[in-house]
């Protein structure tokens, strides 16, 4: 008789599984360093699919023996196109604009703007809650409001100085940041 219930793996499958889930982890930590913040930071779309996918490759090295190998190769293989799409798009608007979504105006001078609803499919709830948070009672308050690329809102309150060296930039310059 053994000491663990018959529903659970034998102990050397057991002990491959946890040795495997440690070492993961730990290629994971690795490569998390070597790649920067950027990897831990909000994230936006394109970086949302590399973790998602990554977590699946790594599931998949963890509980079975044939992947392990495989999946450390494509955990690396993943997160340096990652970093090299990254880096690229620094210097590539068209790779850029391939990755990253743009930044969706929602709000400008207290009222929804239906294209920007349309676009991103944020309800009246969603902006109006985002209005809440931000602290304001009403959209009346807000001067502008932005669906960020990483799903967060930024709310500009009616009351907000604009910064002397954006003197020259105005909210309505925000209307064509789709466009970019």
């Amino acid at each position: 008789m053994t000491w663990y219930p018959e529903f659970l793996p034998s102990a050397p499958t057991t002990l491959r599984v946890a040795l495997a889930a440690f070492l993961i982890f730990a290629f994971i930590i690795f490569l998390t360093r070597l790649v920067g913040k950027r990897g831990v930071a909000k994230m936006n779309s394109f970086d949302w699919i590399v973790t998602v996918a990554l977590g699946s490759i790594v599931a998949a090295g963890i509980v079975s023996p044939d992947d392990f190998g495989p999946a450390l190769i494509a955990s690396f293989v993943l997160v340096s196109l990652q970093w090299c799409l990254t880096k690229l798009s620094l210097k590539t608007k068209w790779i850029e604009k391939l990755i990253k979504a743009n930044p969706t105006l929602l709000v400008m001078d207290g009222e929804i703007l239906q294209d920007g609803q349309d676009k991103t499919h944020v309800t009246d709830s969603e902006i109006l809650a985002a209005a809440r948070g931000a602290g304001l009672a009403s959209l009346q308050d807000v001067k502008a409001m932005i669906l960020e690329t990483d799903g967060s809102f930024s709310v500009i309150p009616v009351s907000a100085k604009i910064p002397e060296a954006f003197k020259d930039y105005t909210l309505r310059d925000l209307s064509e940041i789709d466009s970019l």
